[in-house]
């Protein structure tokens, strides 16, 4: 995940380098338009973590690129006052822009995740154990009440710092109603608790060292976590961002295991189906 923006950056700096340097070859602004959009929305998704969802296609940055990469083809196809040399360069820096744009939306934001065989909706969600403060805390001590359970890669991820923020927006109406949150993240328990004081929310926050939890609910992705973040104390491997809704009785009521990382459901789709389980006596 670091070398793409780092990969982008370069293109759009050669492109502005280009620009300033030699006589305007709209060649250059065409690189430029390919690799911009790209680096803006992870920018923007990074710094603000606004959204747990985003179109599928990213419609309006993909549009940008495209004519990005029309405009490289057409100047290097049809334009006889410019270099081709430079143009050809260019439009190599433009296909480039465009591949790792194509790659991201269709290649790396998906999950590839396998058919999960422990999780399924209607039946009782396999007992495991987390931790909080080294402490465990056992799945069986949600049974008696309707429970949230979202497993989450770690605050390293924006989409799923939007989508916890997005849930404690309505944590009010949930904790009156006797709901449960329950938020389970592998990584450090350390950062987990840094996290919980950020947002001073009555969720319980647990951690789930070396993925056993994740593993024995098939939900344990390996070297999921992008090259570089070592160096802040996490691990090779993470979780698959899994929404776990229980009844009263543990019995699992609602289930997202979402394909990709940039879509996570929303609160309303459970929340719903939560407020009716709340009225059913225990």
């Amino acid at each position: 995940m670091l070398m793409l923006p780092m990969l982008l950056m370069m293109i759009i700096g050669i492109g502005i380098y280009k620009l300033i340097s030699t006589p305007f070859d709209p060649s250059w602004l065409a690189a430029i338009m390919a690799a911009m959009p790209l680096l803006m929305f992870l920018m923007k998704t990074m710094i603000f973590k606004s959204s747990p969802r985003t179109h599928k296609i990213l419609p309006v940055h993909s549009s940008s690129v495209v004519m990005g990469l029309v405009l490289a083809l057409v100047l290097f196809v049809f334009g006889d006052k410019y270099d081709y040399s430079q143009n050809h360069m260019a439009l190599m820096l433009t296909e480039l822009g465009f591949m790792l744009h194509v790659l991201y939306i269709f290649w790396y934001s998906s999950l590839q995740r396998a058919e999960n065989t422990s999780l399924k909706v209607g039946k009782k969600i396999p007992e495991f154990i987390a931790y909080k403060n080294n402490i465990e805390v056992p799945s069986s001590s949600f049974r008696g009440f309707s429970t949230v359970i979202i497993f989450y890669r770690g605050n390293w991820c924006p989409f799923c710092m939007a989508q916890i923020k997005e849930l404690a927006q309505k944590y009010r109406d949930l904790v009156n109603s006797g709901i449960k949150i329950v938020l389970i993240s592998p990584q450090p328990e350390k950062i987990t608790e840094t996290l919980a004081k950020r947002f001073n929310v009555p969720f319980i926050f647990l951690s789930d060292p070396n993925n056993e939890a994740a593993t024995k609910l098939g939900i344990n992705h390996n070297n999921g976590v992008p090259t570089g973040m070592g160096m802040m104390g996490y691990d090779a491997n993470t979780v698959y961002p899994t929404v776990v809704v229980l009844n009263k009785k543990g019995k699992i009521i609602y289930l997202d295991e979402t394909p990709s990382f940039r879509n996570r459901p929303e609160p309303k789709t459970y929340l719903d189906i939560l407020l009716d389980d709340v009225a059913v006596p225990a």
